[in-house]
């Protein structure tokens, strides 16, 4: 959120459903509970239809065993235009890697569970968002989905 409101998206909010990382959210980027950050679960959020141009989530879907229909649906449900996913990928060289290192025990993160691109727009596209573009950062480690709901013109976004 810090980041948002340092490019002068100052209408961001953020949610999440530790009382510990709002804590952080407070303490290390002065952001305030109730206005920049909210105590929320993604399954069920407390913002009316359509509430957001832009509904931005950074590597939560993966920890879900199930594809997370719930949260999926959410995200739909709460943005007017555009649904922008940050998630690991699974399928890079680092992704397997330590997809082995958890499956033989070693690992301390917590437990991800692996979701191609094409799991993530069929999840998306079940709530009327469809992959408009997509790419990869950190040596392919991560990916990012950026979904428009159907109603969205999208020959009308530029990128710089």
């Amino acid at each position: 959120m810090a980041k948002f409101h340092n490019l002068g998206y100052f209408n961001a909010v953020g949610i999440d459903i530790s009382q510990n990382a709002l804590a952080v959210c407070i303490r290390d980027f002065a952001l305030e509970e109730g206005k920049d950050v909210f105590l929320m679960n993604a399954k069920s959020v407390d913002f009316p239809a359509a509430s957001f141009d832009l509904v931005f989530s950074h590597g939560m879907l993966e920890h879900f065993e199930a594809p997370p229909l719930d949260i999926v649906s959410e995200f739909c449900r709460i943005s007017k235009k555009y649904v922008l996913l940050f998630q690991p990928n699974q399928t890079s060289l680092f992704g397997r890697a330590k997809w082995l290192w958890q499956e033989l025990g070693r690992a301390s993160w917590e437990r991800e569970y692996h979701y191609s691109k094409q799991d993530y727009t069929n999840m998306l596209a079940k709530f009327g968002a469809r992959l408009v573009d997509s790419g990869s950062i950190n040596f392919k480690e991560d990916m990012w989905l950026l979904f428009a709901k159907e109603d969205v013109v999208t020959n009308t976004v530029m990128w710089a």
